[in-house]
């Protein structure tokens, strides 16, 4: 069996090792999230970019009169 203070040592380092492991593991999550948000606000200012093109297309172009409403 061992001694008690060699198996208090084992229980400390399982801990930190847990505590480690756990510690970068949010670390990544949060990586991830923030590597997903900046994505996500890119796609947003392309969609926006897009949509502003449109916009000034569709101004530009001749009004049609069969579809307006008198």
């Amino acid at each position: 069996m061992e001694r008690p203070e060699k198996a208090n040592e084992v229980q400390k380092d399982k801990f930190w090792t847990w505590r480690v492991n756990r510690e970068e593991n949010l670390m990544m999550k949060e990586f991830d999230y923030t590597q997903e948000r900046d994505a996500n606000q890119i796609r947003l200012m392309h969609s926006v970019e897009k949509a502003r093109e449109v916009a000034a297309k569709i101004r530009k172009r001749p009004a049609d009169k069969s579809t307006s409403t008198d």
